[in-house]
C-alpha cells in the first residue's frame, strides 16, 4: 500500500512537471521589432495593435519591441527580438549577413513602394540639387532608406557624394531631420515619403514654408517625392526563430484585412507577398552601402 502511494505521488508530481512545462512553453513570448525612423513612443501606439492582432491569430504571445534605426541589426545580432519589420536596407543586411528569411511585404495606404524626399526651407538661396554642395543635410544615416539611401543614390547619379560634396549630420528622428531645417540647422533633410504630411496633419510644420528639390509627380503616389520608388517594409524572421511560428505569423500577416483594427491603427491596408529587392540592392551596390561595401 505504501509503495503504491509513493508511486501515486511520483507521477502526480510528474504530471504537475509536465503541465508547468507545457504552460511554460505555451506562455513564451515571441518579439516583433519594428524599425523606428520618428519616435519609439509614436512607433509604440502604431503597431502595438499588430500585436495583439498576431497573438490573437497564431494562439502565441507577440510583444511589439520599437527599435531605433541605428540599433536593429546589432538588436537583431544580440536576438533580442525574433522577427522585424524592418526598412529595406535593413532587410538586405539581415538577409546577408545573418540569413533572416522574408516573410512578408508591407502594403501600405499608398500602396507597396515609397521613397525619398529632399526638403529645403522655402525662399532660401537652394532651389536645386546641386546647390546643396558644400551645404549641411540633416539624415537618419545609412540604416535608413527612405531618409538616407535613396536620397544619397539619387544625387549619386548626378555626380554628388556625401561628405565629399555636401555635409552630413545625423538625427535621431526624421522629424528632428527636418525640424533641423524649419531652425537653420541643417540646409537640406533627407526623409522618407509621407513623413512631411504626418508632420504638417500633426501640426509640427506647415508645408508651404518648405521645398522639395528635384520633385517627382506620380499620379499612383500621393506622397511629395524626389527619388524613384523602392519595395516597402518587410517583415523578416531571424534565424533563431521558431520557424512554426514564423509560418503562422506569416499566414497571419498576410490574411489581416484592411478593415482589422491593427491595420487601421498602423495606417496600412495589410501585408503581401515579399517583393522582390533587385531594384534597392542595383541602389545599395552603386553607393557601396551596407552590405555591399
Amino acid at each position: 500500500m505504501k509503495s503504491t502511494r509513493l508511486f501515486l505521488i511520483k507521477i502526480t508530481g510528474l504530471m504537475m512537471l509536465l503541465t508547468g512545462a507545457a504552460t511554460a512553453s505555451s506562455a513564451e513570448t515571441y518579439k516583433l521589432g519594428v524599425n523606428a525612423p520618428r519616435s519609439t513612443q509614436e512607433t509604440q501606439n502604431q503597431w502595438q495593435d499588430l500585436g495583439k492582432y498576431l497573438s490573437k491569430a497564431t494562439g502565441k504571445q507577440v510583444e511589439i519591441v520599437p527599435m531605433e534605426v541605428s540599433k536593429v541589426f546589432g538588436d537583431a545580432s544580440a536576438k533580442k527580438v525574433d522577427f522585424i519589420l524592418a526598412n529595406p536596407n535593413q532587410t538586405l543586411m539581415l538577409k546577408v549577413k545573418l540569413g533572416a528569411t522574408l516573410l512578408a511585404s508591407l502594403n501600405g495606404k499608398q500602396g507597396s513602394v515609397f521613397g525619398g524626399v529632399v526638403v529645403v526651407k522655402k525662399g532660401g538661396s537652394i532651389s536645386k540639387l546641386e546647390d546643396l554642395k558644400g551645404k549641411p543635410v540633416s539624415a537618419l544615416g545609412i540604416q535608413s532608406a527612405g531618409g538616407y539611401l535613396f536620397q544619397v543614390y539619387h544625387l549619386s547619379q548626378k555626380g554628388m557624394q556625401p561628405r565629399r560634396d555636401y555635409g552630413l549630420f545625423t538625427t535621431t528622428s526624421q522629424d528632428d531631420s527636418v525640424l533641423a531645417v524649419q531652425s537653420g540647422k541643417s540646409s537640406a533633410a533627407f526623409v522618407r515619403t509621407g513623413i512631411l504630411e504626418n508632420m504638417a496633419k500633426e501640426g509640427k510644420i506647415k508645408l508651404d514654408d518648405f521645398t522639395i528639390l528635384d520633385e517627382r509627380k506620380d499620379a499612383k503616389f500621393p506622397f511629395l517625392l524626389t527619388t524613384e520608388l523602392y519595395p516597402e517594409y518587410f517583415v523578416v524572421a531571424l534565424p533563431h526563430a521558431n520557424k512554426d511560428v514564423a509560418a503562422e505569423i506569416k499566414t497571419a500577416l498576410l490574411k489581416m484585412p484592411a478593415t482589422e483594427p491593427a491595420a487601421q491603427t498602423a495606417g496600412i491596408k495589410g501585408f503581401i507577398e515579399p517583393l522582390s529587392t533587385s531594384t534597392l540592392e542595383s541602389a545599395m551596390r552603386a553607393v557601396k552601402a551596407p552590405p555591399f561595401e
